[in-house]
């Protein structure tokens, strides 16, 4: 094996450099592998759980929606594993270093944990590949001792497209905004493109995702759909003024009404206390004629 060049290395220090090799050699030892195990040493001590997840990132980019720069795929390693476990060398991390890393939100924010996961895979094979020796099971041995997360998704009955306003009233807050149904965009599409999105068989799920504000990253929301009655009417009194929403005309619009609009006086005081009624007819598809006429 080579010793270096002169005068880089001097006769003297070539001299001592054979002594140790020889040594190396009578104990056993390949003094060439031995070199380059301590090379791959001083090189991996910079391999960092924090400098390997940023080089993961850059090489997955192309296949992220405008290379990634809305930070979503990154965020939950950045914020929730990288802070506790970034700076241990990767080839030192196992599954215990994971499962502590997430405990605090495995339940709390299951989305966000179970995200973090699926990208520390994805990380660690980024690893293999660069053949640092990881242990590849880590991410799914860590997922064992973590358990079922408590998380329970939200279910709720299939929707009418008309009933969609109300809904987002009640399943968000205010300043939310519900950017994908099954993991696809809903950014460019019409209601009616949307509402097609969320219908299909009764028992079957669909999830959505939410934005809101205050809340690191978007979360999703479980819906089981189902068979619901549609009201053809729906009432509200606005000061003194009762509304009546009329949606579409079929056989129940007139008892609708006409239900909607006693309970509505009722609730009023009695009819000396209502200023007056507004049929709101606005985005009705129409119906029954008969209906329509009484």
């Amino acid at each position: 094996m080579g010793l270096g060049g002169y005068p880089e290395i001097s006769i003297k220090q070539a001299r001592e450099d054979a002594e140790t090799f020889r040594s190396a050699v009578r104990n056993g030892i390949d003094p060439i592998q031995h070199r380059d195990q301590q090379k791959r040493e001083l090189l991996n001590s910079n391999n960092t759980l924090e400098k390997i997840s940023y080089e993961a990132f850059e090489a997955r980019k192309a296949e992220l929606k405008e290379d990634g720069k809305a930070g979503r795929w990154f965020t939950p390693i950045k914020l929730h594993v990288l802070p506790k476990i970034g700076n241990m060398r990767i080839e030192e991390i196992n599954q215990h270093n994971i499962k502590n890393a997430l405990e605090p939100i495995w339940h709390s924010k299951a989305d966000t944990a179970r995200k973090a996961l699926n990208r520390l895979n994805l990380i660690f094979k980024y690893a293999v590949a660069m053949d640092l020796d990881v242990d590849i099971n880590a991410v799914a041995k860590a997922k064992i001792l973590l358990g079922k997360t408590r998380h329970k998704p939200v279910k709720i009955p299939a929707l009418h497209w008309r009933d969609i306003p109300e809904f987002y009233e009640t399943l968000i807050e205010a300043g939310d905004f519900i950017t994908k149904v099954d993991g696809e965009s809903t950014l460019g599409k019409t209601l009616d493109e949307a509402v097609d999105k969320m219908r299909g068989p009764v028992g079957s799920e669909i999830i959505i995702t939410v934005v809101r504000e205050g809340v690191d990253e978007p979360f999703d929301v479980s819906i089981i759909r189902d068979t619901i009655e549609i009201k053809a009417v729906k009432a509200r009194t606005e000061g003194k003024t009762i509304v009546l929403r009329v949606s579409s005309f079929t056989s129940k619009t007139y008892p609708n009404l006409k239900d909607s609009l006693e309970k509505e006086i009722k609730t009023a005081g009695g009819i000396e206390n209502v200023n007056g009624v507004v049929v709101d007819l606005r985005n009705n598809p129409g119906g029954l004629l008969n209906q329509a006429i009484r």
